[in-house]
């Protein structure tokens, strides 16, 4: 198993389990400047990082490789963020869907509609980039205690109820 493990390139950690890998992210944002701030961010804070400078170029980067996190501008040229958001969400075709921040310049209700398309969370433009990624970092840390008490059964947090003597 763990030769299977470090074949697919995840690497071997101690006790023989598979090693954490860096989440992966995709930025789609169409402004260069702020796209590569956060390119930049997202990799100092120790992630693997793919940009999209579109909306369709971002649904094509979906496809090879799932990220874990999809950073996506609402206001996308050649297919909207909204759509963006709607399909990493809907169509992942049985994969678990990646945790969705959008970046908007727009108002909160647009920004409440990119929720229940079901975004996990919404950074206004202007943003720094450093915010973004801490903000993404929270995100991704919810989302993976969330997994851990699922696996045992129980919301993350929430400690076992103590046995009767």
């Amino acid at each position: 198993m763990a030769a299977r493990a470090a074949a697919a390139g995840a690497g071997v950690g101690a006790g023989g389990r598979p090693a954490m890998r860096a989440p992966r992210v995709l930025i789609a944002e169409g402004a260069a400047p702020l796209a590569d701030g956060l390119r930049r961010s997202f990799g100092a804070a120790g992630m693997e990082v793919r940009t999209a400078a579109d909306g369709l170029a971002a649904l094509c980067e979906l496809e090879p490789d799932q990220p874990d996190l999809l950073v996506v501008d609402l206001q996308l040229p050649r297919v909207s963020g909204f759509r963006v958001v709607q399909v990493a969400k809907h169509g992942t075709g049985g994969a678990a869907p990646p945790a969705v921040l959008v970046l908007t310049a727009l108002s909160f209700d647009e920004a409440r509609e990119a929720i229940r398309a079901g975004a996990d969370d919404f950074v206004g433009k202007p943003c720094a980039p450093a915010e973004v990624a801490a903000r993404a970092q929270r995100l991704l840390a919810r989302r993976a205690a969330a997994r851990r008490g699922a696996g045992t059964g129980r919301a993350a947090g929430v400690a076992a109820p103590a046995s009767a003597s």
